[in-house]
C-alpha cells in the first residue's frame, strides 16, 4: 500500500494498493477527505492534467502555531470546495480517480520562456563525481533571472571542480537547463519538515 498526506492534514489522506504490472499511484482519497487538483486561479483542472493537490474534509489542521500569515497562505476558503489545504505538490488525477504525484511546485520554474524541472538538473548533478547532494535554484538579479546550483561535496577537503561539473551538465542537459553559477554548501537548507528550502539559499554573485 502507498499512502500520501502532509502533517497539516493528519498524515495519510490519499492511499492505494501497489499492484504488480500497474502504474504506481498515490491512490484515492480516504473516507471523509476530498482531494482536488487546482490551477493557479484555483479552478479544478481536467483529469490527466497537472495541478496543485489540495485537500479538504475531516482532519485539516486549524493552521500553523503562531503564524497567521502562513496559515492564511496555505489554508484557504475555496468558493466551491470549502476550506482547503494547498499542499504545494503537483499531481495528476486520472479518469479512474487515482492520483499520481509529480513532485513539488517549487521544483518547476519558467526561465526565459522555458519550463525547467529543477529536480532533473539536481539528479544529474548528484550523479557527478565528488557530489554528495545537489540543488538548483533560479536567482533574481534585478530584472534578470539566473539559473544557479549548489552542491554538497562528498569530501569537504576535495570539493568538485565547478568547470568540470558544468561540462558534465552540458553533455547531458539542454542548454537552457545548465546553471551559470555554482556554489558549495556544507549542507542543503531544509524546512522544519525536512523538505528542501530553496528560499534559504545564499545569493551567488557573478
Amino acid at each position: 500500500m502507498n499512502g500520501y498526506g502532509p502533517t497539516e492534514c493528519s498524515v495519510t489522506r490519499v492511499r492505494g494498493d501497489v499492484v504488480p504490472g500497474e502504474s504506481f499511484s498515490i491512490g484515492r482519497p480516504v473516507p471523509g477527505i476530498s482531494a482536488w487538483e487546482l490551477d493557479e486561479s484555483l479552478a479544478d483542472v481536467e483529469a490527466g492534467n497537472q495541478g496543485e493537490l489540495c485537500l479538504g474534509g475531516v482532519g485539516l489542521a486549524r493552521g500553523y502555531w503562531k503564524d497567521a500569515v502562513l496559515t492564511a497562505q496555505k489554508f484557504i476558503e475555496h468558493p466551491k470546495f470549502g476550506r482547503l489545504y494547498q499542499s504545494g505538490d503537483l499531481a495528476r488525477r486520472e479518469t479512474d480517480g487515482r492520483f499520481f504525484y509529480d513532485g513539488r511546485i517549487d521544483a518547476q520554474v519558467k526561465l526565459r520562456g522555458h519550463r525547467i524541472e529543477l529536480s532533473g538538473i539536481e539528479a544529474v548533478l548528484a550523479d557527478c563525481a565528488g557530489v554528495h547532494a545537489a540543488a538548483s535554484h533560479v536567482q533574481v538579479d534585478g530584472s534578470a533571472q539566473v539559473q544557479v546550483a549548489f552542491v554538497v561535496a562528498e569530501d569537504t577537503a576535495r570539493p568538485p571542480d565547478f568547470h568540470q561539473l558544468k561540462s558534465q551538465l552540458v553533455a547531458c542537459l539542454s542548454a537552457h537547463m545548465v546553471p551559470s553559477r555554482f556554489g558549495l554548501l556544507n549542507a542543503l537548507p531544509t524546512t522544519v519538515g525536512g523538505k528542501l528550502n530553496r528560499a534559504a539559499f545564499p545569493r551567488l554573485e557573478g
